[in-house]
């Protein structure tokens, strides 16, 4: 991967971060009031994580001779990197809550949207399992760490062979799971993003095919045909059978990857541009990890409740949501307690 190719996908990471941000700030009571609010939520959810999944497995695969000589060292430093930070967001964002409730006036705002905590327990289950989390943003490191474990496990098959079966295995499996049982979260959203994730790693073994998808090209429009015609025609609707359907949604989600991509390859053009989405790239991870649910959730909540107007609400949440996790980041990034537990060894 040259230069170029370098950057296009710092950018990608970058513009995601923003996305994500921006996604979590059109809270349900939002989206129920503003239907055009309700699309571009949509839209957005449609592409930002299958983004994130993908450019993951682009960098697994780039660097797959390193991870496969040292598996064990590999593991330990995505749980170090992923699960431990899970784990302490997770206590902090339990500890702030139960104090809030305990705060005259704030507890009632509170309860319209987390459920009621009733003991260390029900606390301590929650985190384990994730099942019913607070913090509901912090799915992504379980997932995450999850696929490589299963990538690391997988790392002696035929890697061709088994990059195709797990795009397109779960594509099919998760649906038809769904068809007979209630998947919990975690499991559901491993099957749900695994095949970007090894999407990712099919375009990284091609060095052509890497450098058309991180170079300008009509993705955009073929994602915004597929788009209007998911909202226009089969969101909500059965208009397509099962299978058809799993399919479409699936080629959507992929040409979203590749229109990120592309749209990254245009801003990497400029220098301004460049700079701001690679800035926010580096800061990716607190960013993410921060942000949620009191600054962005909780933020656009409280706003909501005191009647001011939604686009107001979306683009000071979405600033504050970006610059407050910046702010405790530059704040604490000399502690070590921040770097080690917080960020997970991330300088």
């Amino acid at each position: 991967m040259d230069k170029r190719q370098a950057d296009v996908i710092k950018i990608t990471k970058g513009l995601c971060i923003f996305f994500v941000v921006l996604g979590h700030t059109m809270i349900p009571s939002i989206r129920n009031e503003s239907e055009s609010v309700y699309t571009i939520w949509t839209i957005i959810y449609l592409f930002h994580m299958p983004v994130f999944f993908a450019v993951s497995g682009i960098l697994f695969e780039l660097n797959r001779d390193r991870y496969r000589q040292e598996p064990v060292r590999f593991l330990k430093n995505k749980f170090r990197l992923l699960i431990v930070p899970y784990i302490t967001i997770s206590i902090m964002v339990y500890l702030i809550l139960i104090v809030l409730t305990k705060i005259l006036g704030l507890s009632a705002m509170i309860t319209q949207y987390v459920h009621e905590i009733n003991s260390i327990h029900d606390v301590f289950f929650e985190i384990a399992t994730y099942e019913n989390h607070v913090a509901q943003h912090l799915w992504f490191v379980l997932v995450l760490f999850l696929i490589f474990c299963v990538n690391t496990i997988f790392r002696g098959v035929n890697q061709k062979f088994i990059c195709v079966l797990l795009t397109i295995g779960p594509v099919f499996a998760l649906p038809m799971l769904k068809m007979v049982f209630e998947v919990p979260d975690i499991p559901n959203y491993f099957l749900f993003e695994l095949p970007f994730f090894m999407l990712g790693r099919l375009i990284a073994q091609n060095k052509k095919i890497l450098e058309r998808v991180t170079t300008f090209n009509f993705s955009p429009i073929v994602f915004a045909v597929l788009v209007w015609l998911y909202i226009s025609f089969i969101n909500g609707v059965d208009i397509l059978p099962s299978p058809f359907r799993w399919i479409f949604l699936f080629i959507m989600r992929c040409m979203g990857i590749m229109m990120v991509f592309s749209i990254s390859a245009l801003i990497e053009r400029s220098s301004r541009a460049k700079r701001a989405m690679q800035f926010l790239e580096e800061k990716s991870y607190p960013i993410y990890l921060l942000h949620q649910p009191f600054i962005v959730s909780g933020g656009a909540g409280v706003l909501y409740a005191i009647g001011i107007p939604i686009p107001v609400i979306i683009l000071l949440i979405t600033f504050l949501g970006l610059l407050i996790p910046l702010i405790i980041d530059k704040m604490f990034k000399n502690i070590k307690f921040y770097r080690v537990f917080v960020l997970g060894g991330r300088k």
